[in-house]
């Protein structure tokens, strides 16, 4: 099955809207027109999700986000930066525990809101001899 994105759909619309709403003359326009050739089923579905829903598109499904709102990235940006000016240790589980949102979604925001990734602390040569001793 071919995808069309929004702007073939919405000529696709626009040609069967101008053709009459003929199939046979609107599969030649976008054939001729635009070098596309949906079927008859294709153009049907098409202008019919576009009268139902105002837009070509099929309407998105999932869940809304309930977890990663504004609100709660500002909660979990807070409690990272209350934790940095007490030098208190860090870590997800305590972030989660303040802020009463579960770690995964913490985990989540603090990744992909706040951009902040795992530190992995780096050894410099003197740290060897420490180690050693």
């Amino acid at each position: 099955m071919i995808r069309y994105s929004g702007p073939q759909k919405a000529r696709i619309c626009e040609e069967y809207a101008a053709n009459g709403f003929t199939m046979r003359s609107t599969q030649r326009s976008l054939r001729r027109k635009y070098d596309i050739n949906p079927t008859h089923v294709t153009i049907r579905r098409i202008y019919d999700n576009f009268l139902q829903n105002g837009s070509a598109s099929l309407p998105r499904g999932g869940s809304v986000r309930s977890v990663r709102t504004p609100n709660n990235i500002r909660k979990v940006r807070e409690a990272v930066q209350a934790l940095t000016l007490e030098e208190r240790p860090s870590s997800i589980r305590r972030i989660a525990r303040e802020v009463n949102i579960p770690q995964a979604s913490v985990h989540r925001i603090l990744r992909k809101d706040l951009k902040f990734n795992p530190y992995h602390q780096e050894l410099k040569e003197s740290d060897f001899e420490k180690i050693q001793h």
